[in-house]
């Protein structure tokens, strides 16, 4: 207690302006400090909001008590934190420092350093227990801060099916919004999106054909189909020179509403971060904490921050999907051409030269320039860009391997990673890693989408060279 009134002393005998900049300087010492806190150890983020208003509000109230307490610079006199009556006959207002009109001991008795550091403690509680408040009904599932998980609606590696999102603004951003959010929510820990093969071998077992939009009832029945539990879906409508992008998770069979998302943007320029913020939002929503949440690559990082490269890529999966190679190549140069860094559109480029047997050249710059940019790659992404690295550009067999278990090691039934590793584990002679890789590949994959890329019926055929039946 001695050494708070040997502060409040200090801060009384101050002038105006001094205190004035101790209490700025403090404020943002302050503010950087939760800033930190909601980054590192997880605090939500009205929590920075929050503390900003307090500080606001603080703002006046500190100068008010340094003006009664102190007086403007250049005037005589100072107050005390507590005034004994008999001390003030005979003075004049000048004396006193305050206005003719206020009687100086009400004054002098409110506006004290002693009520304003009683200030400062209570709003720190008002915090504190706001942001204890918020976790308790987060975890606990209640109201509607309770997240989906604690209300026992989702659990650890539920798969979540993503619809394709409508596009009321008629401007193709339902599908940008789609891609986006699916490479996103690929990072959640709480939920395992169901995307790629394994959506396109479900959308070919319900003989939905290839280039249908994932509607939102085509996606309720492909879930229950496959026995997905929960389905996202949502739509993009304009909002005068914005965008309003809204979501919902619902159970696949009832089409109950589990939970709704809004995110709005302000512009065009504002669309990738505002599916940042709905991406986070619904991870949030389901169970995950924010500091995981925070631990991940954000949506423009793993992407672009480019609405329109990412367009072009989108146009250019498009283009794949009917056949369409030169238009998917020429869609994929400008959108790298938009963002260089744009790793995600480099990696196709290369992987579309290479299946084409085109231009090698190029092929080797764009698998240069993946790898290059691959930490704005989600973790799959990322080793498959270093496999075609490896493989194509520096031509080491044993990096590429390693690149490629690392693909399983995340993603486990990776088409793609069981393919390619059963051919290179052939050419380093190491037949049975080759049948292991063949035969996860025929058990897992031999639906129809399977069949119509080729890759069961060349790993049947490898089996049947490298481990003829009955042998």
């Amino acid at each position: 207690m001695h050494r708070l009134r040997k502060i409040l002393r200090e801060i009384h005998r101050r002038s105006l302006w001094q205190v004035l900049g101790i209490y700025l300087v403090g404020s943002w010492g302050v503010f950087q400090v939760v800033g930190w806190m909601v980054v590192f150890v997880g605090l939500p983020e009205w929590t920075l909001d929050f503390t900003f208003v307090l500080l606001l509000l603080g703002l006046p109230v500190v100068t008010a008590t340094a003006f009664v307490q102190e007086g403007l610079p250049g005037l005589r006199g100072e107050y005390r934190d507590e005034v004994d009556p008999n001390e003030l006959e005979g003075l004049t207002p000048e004396q006193v420092h305050v206005d003719p009109g206020v009687h100086p001991l009400y004054t002098a008795r409110i506006l004290t350093w002693r009520n304003a550091a009683l200030g400062g403690v209570g709003a720190g509680a008002l915090l504190v227990g706001s942001v204890v408040a918020y976790f308790g009904m987060w975890a606990a599932g209640v109201g509607p801060m309770g997240s989906l998980a604690a209300q026992g609606l989702i659990a650890q590696g539920d798969a979540v099916l993503v619809a394709d999102f409508t596009d009321a603004a008629g401007e193709g951003l339902g599908e940008v919004v789609t891609l986006a959010l699916r490479v996103d929510l690929s990072q959640a820990e709480l939920l395992r999106v169901v995307q790629g093969a394994e959506l396109r071998d479900a959308m070919a077992r319900l003989r939905i054909p290839e280039g249908i939009a994932l509607s939102a009832h085509v996606a309720r029945e492909a879930a229950v189909h496959e026995g997905i539990e929960v389905v996202l879906d949502g739509g993009v409508a304009g909002a005068g020179a914005g965008y309003v992008i809204t979501a919902a998770l619902r159970r696949a069979g009832s089409g109950l509403t589990l939970a709704s998302f809004r995110s709005v943007a302000v512009s065009s320029g504002d669309v990738i971060p505002a599916i940042a913020r709905l991406s986070r939002d619904i991870r949030e929503k389901s169970g995950e904490s924010l500091r995981s949440i925070r631990a991940g690559e954000p949506p423009e990082a793993l992407t672009t921050d480019s609405l329109e490269a990412l367009r072009l890529y989108v146009q250019s999966g498009q283009a794949l999907g009917v056949g369409e190679e030169p238009r998917a190549i020429a869609l994929l140069d400008r959108a790298v051409g938009v963002d260089p860094g744009f790793a995600l559109a480099w990696r196709r480029l290369a992987v579309v030269y290479g299946d084409a047997g085109l231009d090698p050249g190029r092929m080797v710059e764009a698998a240069t320039e993946a790898y290059r940019h691959r930490a704005r790659l989600t973790q799959r992404e990322r080793y498959l860009a270093e496999a075609g690295y490896f493989g194509h550009v520096e031509q080491d067999l044993a990096k590429t391997i390693v690149a490629y278990q690392n693909v399983l090691r995340v993603a486990p039934d990776d088409p793609s990673a069981l393919k390619n590793l059963g051919a290179l584990y052939e050419q380093v002679g190491d037949t049975a890693q080759a049948v292991e890789a063949y035969r996860r590949l025929v058990d897992r994959w031999g639906g129809a989408y399977a069949r119509d890329l080729g890759v069961v019926s060349d790993a049947r055929a490898r089996l049947a060279a490298l481990a003829p039946p009955g042998v």
